[in-house]
């Protein structure tokens, strides 16, 4: 679940949110794109020496901002694999707030593999302006071949632990599927075991549509299901320039994420300051 997520995001969410890029659901007969080793995209990546920065939309509003951002050097094991550290940053505006919350920011960082695979996964979403604070954390420690979740409130009360591996329902457990789909990334998406061989990545070149115009580079996709796929647009310098999510849709109305940089000029931009979220307690 977690790894699809970031795949998509990074190499995204995701190539990561997720994040693990499976079986391409693109067709590259005809459209001009080849397949290519998932390593030549990866080092593009992961040697871009700076973050990509996108809007969030859906439909014809920005709703949110995401940052993906490679940290450090890349660390190589062998001829065929190699990973870099990649952190994470969105903030999703909500139309209705949800626990006095105005707002869902995810944060945190990941190790990235170059065969789609990540590691050391350590993220939280929280609700910007609840109170008490209510923070899903979802961590994966390179020796677990799971994602385990644990919800909390004012900072210290546990409302709901989920083990790696172990099943979950409730209230609690619907709350969190709702969390998650709300900034396009349903329980499902985030399913998968690191290292498993549906994990692999297929990884296409050639030329693509972004902000309405044609660019070079790469296309990733995260599996055939819509309901939980993720499909990552990067240019040949690195930047990720789109990401579909499960949300998107055929008419590009939905859920969706575009470069700042191909953003049109006459477009309203909302405002992202974090502190007005929060209101001051009545004595």
């Amino acid at each position: 679940m977690i790894p699809r997520l970031v795949t998509a995001l990074i190499f995204l969410f995701c190539g990561v949110m997720t994040a693990l890029l499976i079986r391409s659901v693109l067709n590259p007969l005809g459209t001009g794109l080849s397949e290519v080793s998932p390593g030549t995209a990866f080092d593009r990546f992961g040697t871009r020496g700076g973050p990509s920065y996108l809007d969030v939309w859906e439909g014809k509003r920005i709703i949110g901002k995401c940052e993906i951002n490679p940290i450090g050097s890349i660390v190589r094991t062998d001829r065929d694999h190699a990973s870099v550290k990649v952190r994470l940053s969105l903030l999703l505006l909500l139309s209705q707030p949800i626990m006095e919350a105005g707002a869902i920011k995810l944060e945190g960082d990941l190790q990235f593999h170059s065969d789609g695979g990540m590691s050391d996964l350590n993220l939280q979403f929280s609700l910007r302006g609840s109170q008490p604070a209510i923070v899903l954390h979802i961590r994966q420690p390179a020796d677990e071949a799971r994602p385990s979740f644990e919800l909390t409130r004012g900072g210290g009360e546990v409302l709901l632990r989920i083990k790696p591996g172990e099943a979950s329902g409730g209230d609690m457990a619907t709350f969190v599927d709702t969390l998650l789909k709300s900034t396009g990334l349903p329980l499902d998406t985030l399913a998968g075991e690191s290292g498993s061989a549906e994990s692999k990545a297929t990884v296409y070149a050639g030329h693509f549509q972004a902000g309405g115009s044609s660019h070079d580079g790469y296309i990733l996709a995260s599996g055939d299901d819509p309901a939980t796929r993720l499909v990552l647009y990067m240019a040949n310098t690195g930047e990720i320039l789109r990401i579909d999510t499960p949300l998107t849709g055929r008419d590009q109305r939905g859920l969706r994420f575009e470069a700042e940089s191909l953003c049109p000029s006459e477009t309203t931009r909302p405002n992202f300051d974090e502190t007005r979220f929060y209101k001051p307690r009545a004595p």
